[in-house]
């Protein structure tokens, strides 16, 4: 695994691992809030393992693109919580912070995945 790759694996997975907290603590307060960020936790999650997992670099460009899926639902679900009052400003800022640096460093990812590909491909 590159660094680069291992970098992307470790923003996903705080992400993933923040939002899992919020939402366990959220689970009798607001059940709907709770589920929806589960969901995009486990979207996220499953697709970061997948990308870190591929036989190849078109499956991993594949997975980390599904990736987006999960940070989307996720923001929302956030964005929800927080104003319903259901979630502190600090939960909210750290989950944003890391879905901000998650989508970075994702971009970064698959430019460099999709470089080696293209140089494959003239070889």
């Amino acid at each position: 695994m590159s660094p680069e790759t291992k970098e992307c694996f470790e923003i996903h997975k705080q992400l993933g691992d923040h939002t899992a907290i919020v939402y366990r603590r959220l689970g009798t307060l607001s059940p709907d809030e709770a589920d929806l960020l589960r969901l995009g936790a486990s979207c996220l999650k499953s697709a970061t393992y997948r990308a870190i997992t591929a036989a190849n670099e078109r499956e991993a460009v594949r997975s980390w693109i599904e990736t987006e899926v999960g940070e989307c639902q996720i923001r929302s679900a956030t964005y929800s919580a927080l104003r319903k009052g259901q979630i502190s400003n600090l939960d909210y800022d750290t989950i944003f912070a890391l879905a901000a640096s998650a989508f970075r460093v994702r971009q970064d990812e698959l430019a460099r995945l999709r470089r080696h590909m293209q140089t494959a491909a003239f070889q």
